[in-house]
């Protein structure tokens, strides 16, 4: 399983972003982002900050995608999500999927989506098995939505381990993972290989799946970004 720039990620928040290119550069370490953004900055963005986003993605022709609002799921929401996108250029979304989720809005979602061109990435969160997720993207069974797995949220809240939980997932319906390490008792988001998280069997059981995949890596600070890419370049993941 190798990482490159176009199939791997830095989540970045957007009120932590720069006022210039040199600042946007540093924030992303010279990978595309996974931008997130809380329901109140999606209301009321800053236009020359979401510009300067775009241009300075495009001028270094790296991926960006969205991570939507971690907020009770609410249609109006997400048309002000599709209309972000169309802004950044942005093709692919991920959400978090909680139990309490209505499958009949999803699926409203899901082709509000759909039309706009929007891919949308479910992702695991409080469950505590899989079943669940899978129920719901079967049931949506639309070709735009797909399963995004966060190691992570497994190791913390669920019943069973992450490789077991991987096999739950449909052969093809895996297109995202979020790499951050944990302890198994708090989602503390520790830099990779900090936690007792076995990466390596992760990615080995990943790329027995042959599925294309985006990761994405969910560091707290900048630093710590850099400690997980010195993990994953010294374990042969990343060039």
């Amino acid at each position: 399983m190798y990482l490159t720039k176009q199939n791997f990620l830095i989540q970045a928040k957007y009120a932590g972003f720069c006022e210039n290119e040199a600042g946007l550069e540093e924030s992303l370490l010279g990978f595309g982002a996974e931008l997130y953004m809380r329901s109140s900055a999606i209301e009321q963005y800053d236009a020359g900050i979401i510009k300067r986003i775009r241009l300075f993605i495009e001028k270094n022709r790296l991926p960006l995608q969205l991570h939507a609002p971690i907020v009770p799921l609410d249609y109006s929401l997400y048309e002000k999500v599709v209309r972000l996108c169309k802004e950044l250029n942005i093709n692919t979304i991920v959400s978090h999927r909680e139990a309490s989720d209505d499958v009949f809005l999803w699926k409203e979602i899901s082709l509000l989506l759909a039309r706009s061109g929007l891919r949308v990435n479910l992702e695991n969160h409080c469950e505590g098995y899989p079943d669940s997720i899978v129920e719901l993207y079967k049931r949506i069974n639309l070709e735009n939505v797909g399963l995004c797995i966060d190691p992570g949220h497994v190791n913390v809240f669920g019943k069973i381990g992450i490789l077991e939980w991987l096999e739950k997932y449909p052969q093809g319906a895996l297109r995202e993972v979020h790499l951050a390490d944990n302890e198994g008792d708090r989602d503390t988001h520790l830099p990779l290989g900090r936690g007792n998280i076995d990466i390596k069997a992760v990615f080995k059981a990943l790329e027995k799946r042959n599925e294309k995949i985006v990761f994405v890596l969910e560091p707290k600070k900048k630093i710590e970004a850099k400690e997980s890419l010195i993990f994953l370049r010294k374990n042969g993941f990343l060039g």
